[in-house]
């Protein structure tokens, strides 16, 4: 499961989160006839944490596009964010929830199986201290 403050995925399936490299200014300054460079780094700012999340086993369309809603209504969410797979859990603090990008529009597994789904990319953004 993912939490973060009162948002959940509940029992959707989801990959691991992926934090991508911290975000810093940065300048890199040379002189005409010497050799070589000079970087100057400023703090951290931030870095983005995504995973993909599978919305799956809903019985009717509406539910599932309820639960789109949820996840809509919940960017701007922030605090402490938790993973959990069923042999470990793992935290990172200071983020917000930026979003789900939807890949495709909810659509009904003509198994019978799956019920209606969708899948996408919940992302977040880790704010640095």
């Amino acid at each position: 499961m993912i939490e973060l403050g009162s948002f959940n995925t509940g029992n959707n399936l989801h990959g691991t989160i992926q934090p991508s490299q911290w975000d810093y200014d940065r300048h890199v300054q040379s002189w005409f006839g010497a050799v070589g460079e000079v970087h100057l780094l400023g703090q951290l700012h931030g870095r983005d944490l995504s995973t993909w999340l599978w919305l799956t086993g809903y019985s009717t369309q509406t539910a599932i596009q309820l639960d789109l809603k949820y996840l809509h209504d919940s960017v701007g969410t922030s605090g402490t964010l938790y993973w959990s797979s069923l042999t470990e859990t793992v935290w990172w603090e200071n983020v917000i929830l930026i979003g789900f990008d939807a890949e495709e529009q909810p659509w009904l597994d003509g198994s019978g199986v799956n019920g209606w789904q969708c899948k996408g990319t919940i992302r977040f953004r880790q704010v640095a201290e």
